[in-house]
């Protein structure tokens, strides 16, 4: 569904990527995770469009979308749920969950979804009416996520949907992940969380300092052993 090839990707001088190469499967749910500023945001942004590849090719379902403006890849499909939420305060629940389905005309099949958002996350429903900003993080957490899943994503990008939530908000999130992909949806996803994302990935690439340092299945990665002493607290 998803290639990357020698991807390459900087701000001005300083190069964030440096050639690296990633492969997702239709069906699949794939991780990327590494320290903070390795360089996983830059790497899911671009393919998302909003961030240029300086070199390297991006294909999605066989289409090279490398040049492609963000808002075409969402109408293919590969939609991103970005870090730090990006909601807009000032409109309601229901208003950010709408502006979701931007590219659909289908009144009932908007307000379908909306309601499927609902049933995954219960507690939005009560808040349907109120305005984005006077939610809790982990509420404005899950209509992010919703957010990106009114658009239908034939691929979701999840970009640390973890960060800053409490610890039992992280386990329902993960939850609600796992529950997204079971019902068909693949999904990349770039965490700091290494420990709870690899339990529900399948596969997942390791990246630090911009470069694919390790790849493998869930389970080969957290029987490495640099990865049990850098990333999950365990001896090696």
């Amino acid at each position: 569904m998803l290639e990357v090839k020698g991807l390459q990707v900087a701000y001005g001088q300083v190069t964030a990527v440096w050639d690296v190469s990633i492969t997702v499967a239709q069906g699949e749910l794939v991780a990327v995770v590494g320290p903070n500023g390795a360089g996983k945001t830059s790497l899911v942004n671009t393919v998302a469009g909003l961030v240029p590849a300086q070199q390297g090719r991006i294909h999605f379902l066989g289409q090279d979308v490398t040049a492609l403006p963000s808002h075409e890849r969402v109408a293919l499909g590969l939609c991103l749920c970005p870090e730090g939420r990006k909601l807009f305060p000032d409109m309601t629940v229901e208003e950010n969950l709408r502006l979701g389905a931007y590219t659909w005309r289908d009144r009932s099949e908007i307000a379908r979804r909306v309601e499927q958002v609902f049933a995954l996350f219960p507690q939005l429903a009560e808040r349907r009416a109120q305005v984005a900003r006077t939610l809790s993080g982990g509420e404005q957490q899950m209509v992010a996520l919703g957010r990106a899943l009114m658009a239908r994503p034939r691929l979701l990008l999840l970009d640390e949907p973890s960060l800053g939530l409490a610890p039992i908000v992280v386990t329902e999130m993960f939850r609600a992940i796992r529950k997204i992909h079971e019902a068909g949806t693949t999904v990349l996803m770039v965490e700091q969380n290494v420990h709870q994302t690899l339990e529900i990935a399948g596969r997942g690439y390791v990246i630090e300092n911009g470069r694919i340092a390790l790849a493998g299945t869930s389970g080969a990665l957290q029987a490495d052993p640099h990865m049990r002493t850098a990333y999950l607290g365990l001896g090696a």
